[in-house]
């Protein structure tokens, strides 16, 4: 370049503008950064993802959809399969591509089919993860989100609710190992609490009437289909009947007379499975392979027989974040 093209090139862009000086600037920041954007997604940790649902459950169906979508849109490279366990044989899958479960039968078929690839289940029970891999099948790339919430959960409701700490429950043959889990959280939130053990044979009248008596509320914990049925029924009408609030564990409970239940709702399992992926697919040494409790929770509370007992009412947010800030340690309003 001449002395004088020199000079008139400089003399161009002294005309520019300090706006328009900066647009360029930005404009050529943005190309960079999508340039490392594309590399990085062209190496994040999968090709494919292969989401398979137990059955067409609507509860199984919105979670599939919800992660579905956010991989066309956050990961529009990476294939993503719809796979149904109850109609389905098995098919030749690339050992890197990852298998994504949703439901306990789906669960089971991943792991019967596809054992070595990497695999993430949700919308499954503790009790029900373990009875599928018989204590045995440990696979190095094998993660979990459970859909059990921390007992602990349940007594911060019950606390926020009634602003009082006598409680009780009952714990069956599939919920009995979480004796040790309920009594730590009762001891660290200062709550007496009574409990039974509960078995199919039991009279469950006779079970729970003493529970009853002298108690501020009730903690169903789930456990067994039969059991959680057999003792439902009971619960709610000794709860009705003595004036005692019942803490649930599902919306379907709170609908059905408790006073309130916390729960893993779709999107607290979507949202949770999606921090995973995101997770994984950045870094493929991350240690994320290992079972997870609920980071998120749902709350769903019955106003008519809330108000009827007298309990301290408020919208769901609200006892939601009072929930969060009981188990923090923090002080209510």
């Amino acid at each position: 370049m001449s002395i004088q093209q020199s000079g008139n090139w400089r003399k161009g862009f002294s005309k520019l503008t300090r706006t328009e000086a900066i647009g360029h600037i930005q404009r050529g920041l943005s190309l960079a950064l999508l340039a490392v954007v594309c590399v990085f997604s062209r190496n994040s940790n999968a090709e494919a993802v292969h989401v398979m649902v137990s059955d067409s459950s609507r509860y199984y169906a919105q979670v599939a959809d919800t992660i579905t979508r956010h991989l066309h849109q956050q990961h529009p490279h990476i294939t993503v399969t719809r796979l149904d366990s109850r109609n389905h044989s098995a098919r030749d899958i690339d050992a890197g591509d990852l298998m994504l479960s949703i439901g306990t039968e789906a669960a089971e078929t991943v792991i019967g089919n596809y054992g070595q690839n990497p695999q993430l289940s949700l919308f499954i029970t503790r009790s029900a993860w373990y009875k599928i891999l018989g204590g045995s099948n440990v696979s190095p790339s094998r993660a979990v989100i459970f859909i059990d919430q921390p007992l602990s959960r349940s007594l911060a409701l019950a606390q926020v609710l009634t602003g009082k700490h006598q409680f009780s429950t009952v714990l069956g043959p599939a919920s009995t190992h979480r004796k040790a889990e309920l009594l730590a959280a009762a001891e660290v939130a200062g709550i007496a609490l009574r409990y039974e053990l509960i078995s199919t044979t039991s009279n469950p009248l006779q079970v729970l009437s003493p529970l009853f008596d002298g108690s501020d509320a009730f903690i169903a914990v789930p456990d067994q289909g039969i059991i959680n049925r057999n003792i439902a029924r009971w619960v709610l009408h000794l709860g009705f009947k003595q004036k005692i609030p019942i803490i649930g564990f599902s919306r379907a409970y709170t609908e059905a007379g408790a006073a309130a239940s916390i729960y893993t709702a779709p999107g607290d399992i979507s949202q949770q499975g999606i921090d995973w992926l995101e997770t994984y697919l950045a870094n493929p040494n991350a240690e994320v392979w290992q079972p997870y409790s609920p980071q998120y929770f749902s709350v769903a509370v019955n106003t008519s027989v809330a108000n009827v007992l007298g309990l301290i009412l408020v919208d769901e947010k609200t006892i939601h974040e009072r929930v969060k800030q009981r188990l923090q340690g923090g002080t209510l309003p």
